[in-house]
């Protein structure tokens, strides 16, 4: 995956911090990473999408009782699917990518991951 696998699932996490509001300091020592795991998700350097399901579970359930805005980390499964499709179409080699295996060329795009906007909801 390339350096931009992760951004929009980390910007989602970083508003989902801002809204408790708790530094990255604090945060990382709630959920029992260092803060540079932590700065690493909030700037797509290392994409949540590689975590286990404990740690996104984590995450969730910290959150919760942190009393963070919960419409926000909603949106987290929308990014990581943003992510996922950014990351394909940096990485394809338009030169040697045929169009019937092209990453659009058999996804439907849902209006949640099209829409302006729809990462944070009000």
């Amino acid at each position: 995956m390339g350096r931009t696998a992760g951004i929009v699932a980390g910007q989602v996490i970083k508003a989902v911090r801002e809204s408790v509001p708790l530094s990255q300091e604090h945060l990382a020592e709630d959920l029992g990473v260092d803060r540079t795991t932590l700065q690493s998700w909030e700037s797509g350097r290392r994409p949540l999408s590689q975590t286990t399901i404990e740690t996104m579970s984590n995450l969730r359930d910290t959150f919760l009782r942190l009393g963070a805005d919960m419409a926000i980390f909603g949106s987290l499964h929308d990014a990581l699917e943003a992510d996922r499709l950014l990351a394909t179409l940096i990485d394809q080699d338009p030169a040697t990518c045929s169009l019937d295996r092209h990453p659009l060329g058999s996804l439907v795009l849902n209006r949640s991951t099209t829409s302006r906007g729809s990462l944070v909801r009000n």
